[in-house]
């Protein structure tokens, strides 16, 4: 296929999944860029990159059915927003995790708390990243090519509906 001439491989350093990432390791990238070079292009330069990592604060509001179990439908919602927020995978039955530079927005926490059995719908989520991070026009956190939102604090609230019972 064509190429521009470069290419960027972000590497996520390897660490049991319930650690919090380290600091990046130079000597990682290195061993990674000459193992890699027997198969770069004729030209190409190829670039070896550790995450941007981006602590999010996600807070969200559901309403659930009456006779849900509150607790256990807010826990399993953080779970989802903790195991998608993140770079590695976490346990079976958790979606993957955030490819790096993809952007984040309330839709993307919306799909995820709807998997939740007994949510009727997100009433509310509100992203913040530390840092000096803005969304865009769309409502969307672009953390560029590189970065990673890792689930900071998470909140989440459920508010039962009146009426509204489990089929």
């Amino acid at each position: 296929g064509r190429s521009n001439g470069s290419r960027t491989l972000v590497a996520i350093p390897a660490r049991q999944a319930d650690r919090a990432p380290g600091p990046p390791r130079q000597a990682v990238a290195e061993a990674l860029m000459d193992a890699l070079a027997p198969a770069r292009l004729l030209g190409e330069r190829l670039h070896v990159s550790e995450p941007v990592y981006v602590n999010v604060d996600v807070t969200v509001s559901l309403e659930i059915v009456a006779d849900a179990d509150r607790r256990a439908v807010e826990e399993r919602a953080e779970a989802l927003i903790r195991s998608r927020l993140w770079d590695l995978p976490v346990g079976r039955g958790n979606p993957a995790p955030w490819p790096p530079g993809r952007p984040l927005g309330a839709g993307d926490i919306r799909a995820l708390v709807a998997r939740v059995e007994d949510v009727v719908r997100m009433s509310d989520c509100v992203i913040r990243p530390r840092g000096e991070w803005q969304a865009n026009d769309e409502g969307l956190f672009d953390f560029g090519d590189r970065g990673v939102p890792i689930a900071a604090d998470v909140a989440v609230v459920a508010t039962p509906i009146a009426g509204r019972a489990a089929p």
